[in-house]
């Protein structure tokens, strides 16, 4: 699974709120995923 987001959604946000939106896009932040920090914002990959 890959989601977008953009970087005010992420960047400088309190841990459990990042936790939190992962969630509710299907991604469990328990579990290893890799994040990529661009221009258009941070992508989250997770199997």
């Amino acid at each position: 699974m890959r989601v977008i987001f953009a970087l005010e959604e992420i960047y400088g946000k309190n841990p459990r709120e990042v936790a939190k939106l992962f969630r509710r896009h299907g991604i469990n932040p328990g579990r290893p995923y890799r994040a990529r920090v661009s221009s258009n914002g941070i992508t989250v990959e997770q199997e």
